[in-house]
């Protein structure tokens, strides 16, 4: 409620439209490039990234040296370093990052966080988290599951959540160990 869409930049010009039409949006803050939303709209405040996986990086760093705050889709890039140069050029700009992590906004997220943070639960010296999804592989064959565009698998979709979810539960604690599993026993089926 406190923010406004000035404008968009989507390179499918069906997704383009319907969006701009969701949002009351005139065809001069409607772009197909984003390189083009950047140059004409240096008075907004944030920039949102939501491309594809592999996309991130020369979006989210080119909205930092225009002057945006970003707020970046997960998962923020793909590897650590070019995590770092994304989190050192916002450092140096003086911009805020935030992730895409949405978990931590809803209900079960925010009960979870004000549980642990009214002590309600003691000291808390270990974290296990579990999602089960039971919806099947989204469009199989397509992005999802084609690692070259997706960038990785169930751990980079799915399992930073409730990596960011815990740890952000838990107020950042320093972790000492890491494990996990993935199973894929009925990940081929597309519906039930």
């Amino acid at each position: 409620e406190r923010m406004r869409i000035v404008a968009l930049a989507e390179p499918r010009e069906d997704r383009r439209l319907a969006t701009a039409a969701e949002h009351g949006l005139a065809p001069e803050q409607i772009f197909a490039d984003w390189r083009g939303l950047l140059r004409a709209r240096p008075d907004a405040h944030a920039a949102i990234v939501a491309t594809g996986d592999t996309e991130h990086v020369e979006p989210a760093l080119a909205a930092i040296a225009a002057g945006y705050h970003l707020l970046l889709e997960k998962p923020m890039a793909l590897t650590a370093s070019q995590c770092e140069q994304i989190n050192d050029a916002a450092s140096r700009a003086g911009r805020i990052v935030q992730i895409g992590f949405v978990h931590r906004y809803t209900a079960v997220g925010k009960l979870a966080k004000q549980v642990v943070d009214e002590g309600r639960l003691g000291q808390i010296y270990h974290a296990k988290a579990h999602l089960h999804i039971r919806r099947g592989v989204p469009g199989l064959g397509k992005w999802f599951t084609t690692k070259s565009v997706a960038g990785g698998g169930a751990l980079i979709d799915v399992g930073v959540h409730l990596i960011d979810l815990a740890l952000s539960t838990l107020g950042y604690p320093e972790v000492a160990d890491v494990s996990g599993q993935v199973y894929s026993t009925f990940g081929r089926r597309m519906r039930g």
